[in-house]
C-alpha cells in the first residue's frame, strides 16, 4: 500500500488514536486520511451538523456539491466529515459533562454503519448521513448495546400498568445498532445506565421496528435473542408492508436477487427466506417498554426481573 501522507502531525495522531478506539479498521482510516490534504477539518461543513438548527436537508445538499467538486464518492465524502467532526465533538461532550466513554460508544455507530455500507455497496463510508446528526447534536445517546432518542411519547394514549402516557411526557426512542448478538444481559445493561443517566422513576422507551413482527414467534426459534427481546415490549401496532425494506438487514447485499436466491448462512437467514417464500407478513411494528430499575413492566417473562 502506498505510504500515507502526514500533512498535520497533531491531528494525524488524534484521529489515529481515535479510528483504533472505535474499531475501525487500520486500512479504512487511511483511506480516509488520504482526503485530509484536500478537505482538511471542513470547519464549515462540521459546524453546520453540529448546530440543532440547521436543517440536515441543507447540509446534504452542501456535501453532494462537495462530493462532485472533488469526485470522492458521496458515500465516503459524508463518512470523512463524520468522522473529522469527531474532533469537535469531544469538546460538547466535556462541556456538557459527558464521559469519553459515552462518546465512544455513541461514535462506534460510524463503524457500523461503515460496515452495513460495505456489504451492501461495497462502497466505503455511510448511506445515512441524515441517521448521524442526532449524536453530534446531542440528541441521541449511546450506551453499551442500545441507543436512545430524546423525544416526547409518539404514539396515542397508553394506558397500562397503572400509567397514562401521553404526547405530554418525556420518552426515548430505542435504536438497535448492528453491532452483533442481541444479548439480554448487554439489552439489560444498557437500560440501566439509560434509566441512570436520563434521570426516570420510569424510563418510558418506545421502538418502531421490524423486529417486532408478531409472527416472528411463529418462525423463529424460542431461545432466539429476538423472540427474547420481543418479550420486553408491549407490542401495540403491526403494520404489514408488501415490500420487506429492511430484508437488507437480515440479508446484506440482495439487490437483483429473487428471494429464492437469498443467502441461507444463518438461522435467522433461513427462517425468513423460507417465511418470505411462502408469503409471509412482513413490516415493522410499534412497542413500548417501561423499566422501573427493577422490573421491567412490559415484559410478558418473570425472568427480567433485573435485581
Amino acid at each position: 500500500m502506498k505510504k500515507i501522507k502526514v500533512i498535520n502531525e497533531t491531528d494525524f495522531s488524534w484521529y489515529n488514536s481515535f479510528a483504533k478506539k472505535i474499531g475501525l479498521e487500520q486500512k479504512a482510516f487511511e483511506t480516509l486520511w488520504r482526503h485530509y490534504d484536500q478537505l482538511g477539518n471542513q470547519d464549515t461543513l462540521t459546524e453546520k451538523l453540529m448546530t440543532p438548527d440547521y436543517p440536515v436537508d441543507d447540509l446534504k445538499q452542501s456535501l453532494k456539491m462537495l462530493a462532485e467538486e472533488t469526485n470522492i464518492h458521496p458515500y465516503t465524502l459524508d463518512l470523512y466529515v463524520l468522522f473529522v467532526a469527531a474532533k469537535k465533538l469531544t469538546v460538547v461532550y466535556e462541556d456538557n459533562h459527558l464521559s469519553v466513554e459515552m462518546f465512544i460508544c455513541a461514535m462506534k455507530d460510524l463503524v457500523y454503519k461503515t460496515k452495513e455500507c460495505l456489504a451492501v455497496h461495497g462502497v466505503l463510508g455511510t448511506d445515512v448521513f441524515d441517521w448521524f446528526p442526532g449524536f453530534y447534536r446531542l440528541q441521541r445517546f449511546a450506551f453499551g448495546r442500545l441507543q436512545y432518542d430524546v423525544c416526547k411519547f409518539p404514539y396515542d394514549t397508553y394506558e397500562r400498568f397503572g400509567m397514562v402516557i401521553d404526547e405530554t411526557q418525556d420518552a426515548y426512542g430505542l435504536h438497535i445498532p448492528s453491532s452483533g448478538a442481541l444479548d439480554m444481559g448487554e439489552v439489560i445493561d444498557s437500560l440501566k445506565a439509560a434509566r441512570s443517566f436520563f434521570n426516570k422513576d420510569k424510563l418510558i422507551v418506545v421502538c418502531h421496528s421490524w423486529l417486532f413482527n408478531p409472527n416472528h414467534v411463529n418462525i423463529l426459534p424460542k431461545d432466539s435473542n429476538i423472540i427474547k427481546f420481543m418479550d420486553l415490549f408491549d407490542i401495540i401496532q403491526f403494520e404489514p408492508t408488501k415490500d420487506f425494506h429492511d430484508a437488507w438487514r437480515i440479508f446484506g447485499k440482495i439487490k437483483g436477487l429473487k428471494v429464492a436466491d437469498y443467502p441461507e448462512g444463518t438461522r435467522l437467514q433461513k427462517a425468513y427466506k423460507s417465511h418470505l417464500l411462502t408469503g409471509g407478513a412482513v413490516g415493522p411494528a410499534k412497542a413500548v417498554l417501561i423499566f422501573d430499575g427493577e422490573k421491567i413492566l412490559t415484559s410478558r417473562s418473570e425472568e427480567h426481573e433485573t435485581n
